[in-house]
């Protein structure tokens, strides 16, 4: 079973470089941000830096049906956002520009979910933005634009994962992700398929998951 996974969180926690152990027979990164990904040996990675929307789409449309590729990384969906609300009002204005944005980005993640049908994992990254929850409380959510789809990005997502760091002293830190949510964090897995706090490495990660979804499970069904 291909799972989508999305990484959240601030800059500089570790969301990019835990790309860093990835397979690099079975993966490719798509670089939207086009920075150096942050971790020694990324050049091995196969990377594509698309400039527009179409270059985007065209890169995923090439790969979705690839029998030989098993994760496609994208860094960042931040940056995807980006792209189309650029684009998008320099071809459209007023309501359309909106109308239009979020057809491109409804047209993205349908391109997605055809990579999980084809037994490909998806993993992404996202900034994050806090709101304040119904008790007052100050909540995280990913940051998009346009009302549609705000606050409801994650449900695109099988695993949501929480990106957090520790400091321990000045020599060392430490680098995690959260599974599952805390009332604040939009967190989220299976349940039994991580330990509340990981390390950020997602070629561990996908190993735990497709254990996971490998394991039989006995089915008891009930008579009445």
């Amino acid at each position: 079973m291909a799972r989508a996974y999305l990484i959240e969180g601030p800059s500089g926690r570790g969301k990019s470089s835990s790309f860093r152990n990835l397979n690099r027979s079975e993966a490719i990164i798509i670089n939207v941000e086009r920075k150096a990904l942050p971790f020694r040996g990324a050049n091995s990675l196969v990377q594509f830096r698309p400039k527009t929307l179409k270059e985007l789409f065209d890169t995923m449309h090439k790969y979705k049906t690839s029998k030989t590729l098993k994760v496609l990384a994208i860094d960042s969906l931040s940056a995807v956002v980006d792209i189309i609300d650029h684009e998008m009002g320099i071809i459209y204005s007023g309501f359309d520009i909106w109308k239009k944005y979020s057809e491109k980005l409804y047209e993205f993640f349908k391109i997605l979910k055809e990579y999980n049908d084809n037994g490909i994992d998806i993993i992404l990254t996202g900034h994050d933005e806090t709101i304040e929850g119904d008790n007052g409380s100050p909540q995280k959510r990913l940051k998009v634009k346009g009302k549609q789809w705000e606050g409801i990005v994650e449900k695109e997502f099988d695993v949501v994962l929480w990106a957090n760091v520790t400091v321990v002293d000045e020599n060392n830190v430490k680098y995690s992700f959260r599974t599952q949510t805390n009332g604040i964090v939009p967190a989220k897995s299976p349940p039994g398929m991580f330990p509340l706090e990981i390390d950020n490495d997602m070629q561990v990660i996908l190993e735990m998951a497709r254990k996971y979804d490998s394991e039989e499970t006995e089915i008891k069904i009930e008579t009445i």
